[in-house]
C-alpha cells in the first residue's frame, strides 16, 4: 500500500484547550456533510465554504507535479477548482465510495469503469486478492495508486483538520448505506482512522436520518408510527421501515426507534441518472469525446440536473437549457423537458419499483405470497409516514411516484435531504456517550439473515433468526455424536438454506471437553450474541462443568450487502422444494436414529424378558438397523416417515413386553441435536 502523506497528519496538538464536540459524518457518494453537537447540546453544521457551505463535494484531485516526495492532494471545492483550471480527467476522482471494500472481481466493477473518466486497475495484495486501485501518472512519469479507502481518507482528513482547528472531538459516528457489507464498513472505519479520527462508530444512513426526523418532527407522543425512510442519494438507494415512538420526560422528547426492515441497492442513485443523461447528450456530439471532454460534460450534467429538478417543482413545463463546449470550442446546446428527463431516467425508476413492489422479492409484495419464506413482506397499509432523504429525492417524479403508491400517506420532506443524515448521526454520537447526559434515543436494530451452526448431519441449525431486534442473544443446547468425544467443532454461518455448506461461512472454533462421557450425555449450550454495534459473539459452554469458550467473529458483523442478501433469497427460492423435502427428511432421520438408540438402550436394560422375547426384539432391532443402512442415502421423506411409524410400533411392543415382565421402562431423556 502507498504511504499516507503529511496531508493526513495535519492535526492540531493543542486541542486540549478547545470546546469538546460530538461529530456525525455523512460520507456521501457525491457530497458529504458533517453535523456537530456541543456539550451544551447546541448544534451546527461544519462550514466548508464554497457554493453550499454545509456540504463538501466528495471529490479528490491529485496534482501531477510532486511537492517534495509526494504530490499535492486537494479535496472538495478546492479539488473542483483545480480540475476546472486544468481540465484533466485522469487525476480527478469522484464516486469512489461505490467501490469501497469491493474486490476487483465484483460484478459491479465493470459498469463502474464505464461510468467514470479515470482509470480503474486491479492490484494483488497479500499475494491472494485483487483490489481496485486508481492510478495516476505524474509528470516525472512515475506512477502512484490510490484505493477507494485512500481517497475517502483524504476527504475525511480535510474534515478532521477543519474540526480540530476549532474543537476537540469526543467521538464520531460515520454513516454507511444499509447494505454495505462487513468489509465495506471496515474500510470506512479504516479510512476514518487513517484521517486521524478515534472512537469511531458506524451507523446506517437511513437510521440516522430517521433519528433526525423523530427528534425534530411534530410527532404525536405515546403513539408508535411505522415510518418508511426513502433514502435516494447520489450513489446508493436505501429503504428502511422504522417503528418510531416518542414520549416526553421533563420536557425532553425521547425517541425509541426499531428498525424492522432494510432493502436497497449500493449502485443505484443520482449518478445513474447522470449516466443516462450523459449517454443521451453525447449523441448530439458528432465525434467521440475524449476523457477530458467527457468529464467536462459530466460536471455540466450534474449541475444541469440539480437546476432542472429545482425549476420543475414550480414550473413543470419549463424547458431547461445549458451549453457544452468541446475541446475545439464548438458549442452544443443541451435541452430537456421534464417528460424527456423522466423517460431517460425510467430505468432508475424501474429499479426502485422492483425493490419495493416486485411480486416475488419486493418489500411490499402481496402478503399471501411466499408464506414459508423467511424474508416476509411488509403490509403496505402499516406505513403511516414517509421520510425523504438524499439529494436525489428532489427529482419531482420521486415524490409523485410515492404519492401514487402510498395513498393518503403523509410524505415528510421538511428535513433537509442533504443534511439530515449528518445531523442524525451527530445526535446518535452524543446519545451513545453516557457522559453527555443525553439519553433521548433508544435504538433497536435487526438481524438481516439467520445465523447458526453446523450439526452432525451437515444441516444448518439457526440460533439467531432473521429480523430479530438487536441487541439479541439466543442459545440452543447440543450434545455429542460419539462416545468419549473430547472436543466439538462449532462452525458458524449465515443464510437460509437447509444444509450448512450452502450458506455463507463466518468462521469456526474447537471447544475442548474436560470429561469423557458416553454419546448424548454432555450438554453443550451454544449461544449467539449480537450487540447494538453488530458485534457477533459465539459461545460454547459445558452446562455441567461450566467451562466455556467464546469467539468474536466480526468486530462489526452484519450479514452481507445487497448482492449477498439477494443471493441468499434467490438460492432459497430456487431450492425451496428441495430444501423442504430435505428438511422433512432430516427431521424423520433424526427421529429414527434417536428412536433406534432408545430402543436398543431399553432392550439392553430389560433384564426380565424371556430369552425368546429378547431374541425376537433383537431380530426386530437388527432388521430396523439394516433397513436404515440400506436406504439411508436414497430414502425420501414420506417413506422415512412411514419407517419412523413402524419403529414406533415396534418400540410400543417392546415397552408393553417390558411392562408385562415387571420392569419399569426408563424415562427417555430429552434429545438434542448432536455436534
Amino acid at each position: 500500500m502507498f504511504k499516507l502523506w503529511n496531508f493526513l497528519l495535519q492535526t492540531n496538538a493543542t486541542s486540549a484547550q478547545k470546546p469538546k464536540v460530538y461529530v456525525g459524518i455523512d460520507l456521501g457518494t457525491t457530497f458529504s456533510c458533517v453535523g456537530i453537537f456541543h456539550q451544551d447540546r447546541s448544534f451546527e453544521y461544519l462550514n466548508f465554504g464554497g457554493e453550499t457551505p454545509d456540504t463538501i463535494p466528495s471529490v479528490v484531485y491529485v496534482d501531477k507535479f510532486k511537492t517534495g516526495e509526494s504530490p499535492l492532494i486537494s479535496v472538495g471545492y478546492e479539488a473542483q477548482a483545480k480540475n476546472k483550471a486544468s481540465q484533466t480527467s485522469d487525476n480527478f476522482f469522484y464516486g469512489f465510495k461505490r467501490l469501497m471494500g469491493l474486490l476487483a472481481n465484483h460484478k459491479e466493477v465493470a459498469g463502474f469503469k464505464k461510468s467514470v473518466t479515470y482509470d480503474v486497475e486491479r492490484k494483488i495484495v497479500d499475494n491472494k486478492v485483487a483490489i481496485n486501485v486508481f492510478p495516476v501518472i505524474l509528470n516525472d512519469k512515475s506512477k502512484i495508486e490510490f484505493s477507494p479507502t485512500d481517497l475517502s481518507a483524504f476527504l475525511l482528513s480535510k474534515i478532521h483538520q477543519l474540526i480540530t482547528s476549532k474543537y476537540e472531538i469526543l467521538s464520531v459516528v460515520i454513516t454507511t448505506p444499509s447494505y454495505f457489507s462487513v468489509e465495506q464498513e471496515e474500510e470506512t472505519r479504516k479510512a476514518g482512522q487513517m484521517a486521524g479520527f478515534e472512537k469511531i462508530k458506524i451507523a446506517k444512513e437511513p437510521t440516522a436520518a430517521c433519528i433526525e426526523y423523530a427528534q425534530t418532527a411534530d410527532l404525536k407522543v405515546d403513539k408508535e408510527e411505522s415510518t418508511l425512510v426513502f433514502d435516494l442519494g447520489g450513489g446508493t438507494f436505501d429503504i428502511s421501515i422504522v417503528e418510531v415512538e416518542n414520549d416526553m420526560d421533563d420536557g425532553q422528547k425521547n425517541s425509541t426507534l426499531t428498525v424492522a426492515k432494510y432493502c436497497g441497492d449500493n449502485f443505484l442513485g443520482g449518478e445513474n441518472v447522470n449516466d443516462y443523461l450523459f449517454d443521451h447528450f453525447k449523441t448530439l456530439i458528432p465525434h467521440t469525446l475524449s476523457q477530458d471532454e467527457a468529464l467536462t460534460l459530466r460536471l455540466i450534467i450534474e449541475k444541469f440536473k440539480i437546476n432542472s429538478c429545482t425549476r420543475w417543482k414550480t414550473d413543470p413545463n419549463a424547458v431547461m437549457k445549458d451549453v457544452f463546449f468541446d475541446a475545439n470550442k464548438q458549442r452544443y446546446e443541451l435541452s430537456l423537458t421534464q417528460a424527456e428527463f423522466n423517460k431517460l431516467s425510467q430505468p432508475v425508476y424501474d429499479k426502485i419499483d422492483h425493490l419495493l413492489f416486485n411480486k416475488e422479492i419486493g418489500l411490499f409484495r402481496p402478503m399471501n405470497t411466499n408464506k414459508n419464506q423467511l424474508d416476509k413482506p411488509v403490509d403496505i397499509s402499516t406505513i403511516k409516514k414517509i421520510v425523504l432523504v438524499g439529494g436525489s429525492t428532489r427529482i419531482p417524479y420521486i415524490k409523485e411516484y410515492l404519492k401514487n403508491k402510498f395513498k393518503n400517506v403523509p410524505i415528510y420532506d421538511s428535513i433537509d435531504p442533504d443534511k439530515s443524515v449528518a445531523a442524525g448521526a451527530a445526535r446518535l454520537c452524543m446519545n451513545s456517550d453516557s457522559a453527555s447526559g443525553d439519553s433521548s434515543l433508544t435504538m433497536l436494530d435487526i438481524t438481516t439473515l439467520p445465523i447458526g451452526i453446523c450439526v452432525s448431519d451437515g444441516s444448518f441449525k439457526p440460533i439467531l433468526e432473521k429480523d430479530l431486534v438487536i441487541p439479541i442473544e439466543q442459545h440452543e443446547v447440543f450434545t455429542t455424536v460419539r462416545d468419549n468425544q473430547s472436543a466439538i467443532t462449532v462452525e458458524v454461518a449465515s443464510g437460509m438454506r437447509q444444509m450448512f455448506k450452502d450458506n455463507h461461512p463466518i468462521g469456526k472454533f474447537d471447544f475442548q471437553l474436560d470429561e469423557l462421557q458416553p454419546r448424548g450425555v454432555p450438554q453443550i449450550q451454544v449461544s449467539c450474541k449480537m450487540d447494538a454495534n453488530y458485534k457477533l459473539t459465539v459461545t460454547a459452554m459445558d452446562l455441567k462443568t461450566k467451562k466455556k469458550f467464546e469467539k468474536v467473529f466480526k468486530t462489526d458483523y452484519i450479514s452481507g450487502n445487497k448482492d449477498f442478501i439477494n443471493k441468499m433469497l434467490e438460492d432459497a427460492k430456487k431450492h425451496k422444494a428441495e430444501d423442504e423435502e430435505l428438511g422433512a427428511l432430516l427431521t424423520q432421520k433424526r427421529l429414527y436414529t434417536q428412536g433406534l438408540e432408545e430402543y436398543e438402550k431399553q432392550l439392553t436394560n430389560a433384564k426380565n424378558l424371556s430369552e425368546d422375547k429378547k431374541l425376537h426384539f433383537e431380530t426386530v432391532l437388527q432388521t430396523l438397523k439394516e433397513w436404515y443402512s440400506a436406504n439411508e442415502n436414497s430414502v425420501k421423506s414420506d417413506e422415512m416417515e412411514r419407517q419412523v411409524a413402524r419403529l414406533g410400533e415396534s418400540a410400543q411392543e417392546l415397552a408393553q413386553a417390558i411392562s408385562a415382565s415387571g420392569e419399569k421402562k426408563e424415562e427417555e431423556p430429552k434429545k438434542e441435536d448432536v455436534l
